[in-house]
């Protein structure tokens, strides 16, 4: 389908689960000075006209704005939380908006009191919504009870916003860093949307950034001793289940520049942690996000600000990242990637970890080629397999490297754009993992798109460039076939699926190669490929702590239900994967260093030793420390957060030992 539209930017949304309607929304860059105005498309998954009219564009029904003319350069759309056809847009240049209740069948508009820069909508509250004018000197932000008709001012000098998360926050919680003449913010919590100071309070004071991430908020403030010589030092801030906040620990005698929240998704918080040399350590904190000990050293990490600023990534990323991709669907699985000096592919290499960062270890090669030849790769011999992720994805102008695909739908399947060698920057190729990272297949030559649908029961993969064929796999990668879906080749620009990888039908975005730029949206239907649903004799029992010779993983064994590789059918969107999980007895495996401690550089005897930076005494009592009680003395071993296992000779060797308090 051709729409007829030359805007340079499309951003792309699926109406929601059960829904076959795509919302397209075509624009300019908003980093030009007046792009031109935008359209708003919207189209069926299946083909179909909705609604007997296929598309409808803002642009093309000459919406007349009071005081702006025709047509809209809009820059934002929200979705009212729980439906799939009402939808609200923000013009990004002037104070004005529309909502529809029926997939644009109708719209309304109406001028609004601030130019809204962002929308946040309520999670659960229907018609609540922030707006927030970061083009205002004051830096404004809004609240509407009814879908976006009427606004009331709230705050000014905003720095950040956010709704409160349950069950953590009370209904209408709302958190705003506010910035002071200082030049610092204060971070505020509200329950009234500020109308009474009895229902407002201040987490804390003095902070440089601030982020609220499910049971956690963190906040970074520096801190200047009096007195001293020293350049200030920067603090991370910590809270726990929405406790007061207080000051992380980390042991370092490294200056700190910056703090990076890489993930605090599983009960326990990784921190890329930068220093004034340009150098980034992970660390990896105990539950309640305090006490952190180091994991891993020299990863990779971008800030505009700091590590990194003075290269050519500043005039593609606006925001810090790390390359650190935690693998979806699994408890634990991780890979990140370790940089050697610049920030260059020949510089960079993989390593993944099994144990939430307890161990790491370089990517084992694959044996063969996708031809079946041989790689000649040790890890004996410095040669592992190494994934791109989100810095190689900016640097590749022309043939795009793809970002590594891990999903909740497929357990323990990975895609990933790699290559071969002791670093990054060898020729790429498609790589594909069935056993969550622990070995890996190539599949395809060079770099490609790709994603996948039926739960994982077909890949799908392009290649960027004049093309139209695609092609698939319905064994996990193992081989290929190829299908034409256009009659001319089409430059492609991205490839997708609805969300949740449940489909078999396939989106690709592109233009036509002989006109000048004009979009392009083509749909695959890959379903025939599959052929029949799948009985029970197509599912085998399979846990990804088989693919590592180990029962446990985490402390316990976790078996999902998964369709064979060499099965050629189709799981159905409705498709349930049960879980079974088990615990197990402790091993080492169960265990990371704790706090004052790090990894032997001998990383074949994986023993915790004495960190030489840690200031304090590694065994001291806990202060306070009550005459006729005990504490637990550490024997440099934490486990994990989140692992099960309990019992075993390794816990009793492990574990702290019960010791009394002294006397004074």
């Amino acid at each position: 389908v051709s729409l007829n539209d030359s805007h340079n930017q499309m951003v792309v949304h699926w109406a929601g689960e059960k829904s076959n309607v795509i919302v397209a929304l075509a624009r300019d860059s908003l980093a030009l000075a007046r792009p031109r105005s935008s359209d708003v498309i919207f189209f069926c998954e299946t083909g179909k006209d909705l609604h007997g009219c296929f598309m409808v564009l803002l642009d093309k029904q000459e919406i007349e704005i009071k005081g702006h003319g025709p047509g809209a350069g809009i820059g934002r759309f929200a979705i009212k939380p729980g439906t799939q056809c009402r939808y609200i847009f923000a013009d990004a240049y002037a104070q004005y908006l529309w909502i529809t209740f029926d997939f644009c069948n109708t719209i309304r508009g109406f001028s609004i009191p601030f130019r809204a820069a962002d929308l946040l909508l309520h999670p659960k509250a229907s018609d609540l919504l922030l707006g927030f004018d970061r083009s205002h000197p004051n830096k404004q932000l809004w609240k509407s009870d009814d879908f976006g008709q009427t606004w009331i001012l709230i705050q000014e000098h905003v720095k950040s916003f956010s709704w409160g998360i349950d069950p953590y926050d009370k209904p209408n919680t709302i958190y705003v860093e506010r910035h002071e003449p200082s030049g610092y913010s204060t971070v505020f919590r509200s329950t009234d949307f500020f109308q009474s100071r009895e229902n407002q309070e201040v987490i804390l004071e003095a902070v440089r950034d601030f982020q609220l991430r499910d049971k956690y908020m963190f906040a970074t403030k520096v801190v200047h001793l009096p007195g001293s010589q020293q350049l200030p030092s920067v603090q991370l801030w910590v809270s726990f289940g929405r406790k007061p906040m207080r000051a992380a620990q980390f042991v370092t005698r490294h200056p700190i520049n910056e703090y990076y929240v890489a993930d605090a998704s599983e009960d326990q918080v990784f921190v890329c942690v930068s220093h004034s040399d340009n150098r980034t350590d992970l660390y990896i904190s105990e539950a309640e996000g305090l006490r952190f000990s180091l994991s891993l050293e020299n990863v990779l990490y971008y800030s505009p600000a700091g590590a990194g600023s003075d290269t050519l990534v500043r005039y593609f990323a606006s925001e810090p990242f790390a390359d650190f991709h935690r693998v979806e669907g699994l408890q634990g699985v991780y890979i990140a990637t370790l940089v050697n000096g610049s920030l260059k592919e020949e510089n960079m290499r993989s390593v993944i970890t099994f144990d939430k960062g307890g161990t790491w270890e370089f990517l084992q090669a694959p044996a063969v080629t996708g031809y079946g030849e041989k790689i000649d790769c040790e890890l004996s011999q410095g040669c592992s397999l190494h994934l791109a992720q989100r810095l190689s994805q900016l640097l590749s102008l022309q043939l795009r490297r793809m970002p590594i695909l891990s999903k909740e739908s497929a357990p323990g399947l990975i895609i990933a754009t790699g290559s071969v060698g002791k670093n990054l920057a060898s020729k790429m190729s498609v790589y594909v993992s069935s056993s969550a990272g622990a070995r890996w297949r190539e599949a395809l030559p060079g770099p490609h798109y790709y994603t996948w649908g039926d739960h994982g029961g077909i890949l799908v993969a392009i290649q960027g460039m004049e093309t139209n064929e695609l092609k698939y796999s319905t064994n996990e990668g193992e081989t290929w076939q190829t299908s034409v879906f256009s009659r001319k080749p089409v430059f492609v620009y991205g490839l997708l699926t609805e969300p949740g990888e449940k489909s078999t039908v396939f989106t690709i975005f592109g233009s036509d190669t002989e006109n000048v730029h004009s979009w392009l949206i083509l749909q695959v239907n890959a379903t025939d490929a599959l052929g029949v649903p799948c009985t029970e004799n197509d599912y085998k029992l399979w846990s990804p702590s088989d693919e590592r010779g180990s029962q446990c993983l985490l402390g316990h064994k976790t078996v999902f239900k998964r369709r064979t590789p060499h099965a050629t059918c189709f799981n159905g969107e409705d498709f349930d994967r049960p879980v079974v999980v088990a615990n197990c007895s402790c091993t080492r495996a169960d265990y990371e260093c704790d706090f004052g401690f790090k990894m032997s550089e001998d990383l074949l005897l994986e023993v915790c030793v004495p960190d030489p930076e840690f200031s304090e005494k590694s065994y001291s009592p806990p202060v306070p420390c009550p005459a006729g009680s005990t504490y637990r003395r550490t024997r440099g071993y934490r486990k994990i957060s989140g692992d099960t296992c309990s019992g075993g000779d390794v816990e009793a060797r492990l574990e702290g030992e019960l010791v009394p308090c002294p006397v004074a």
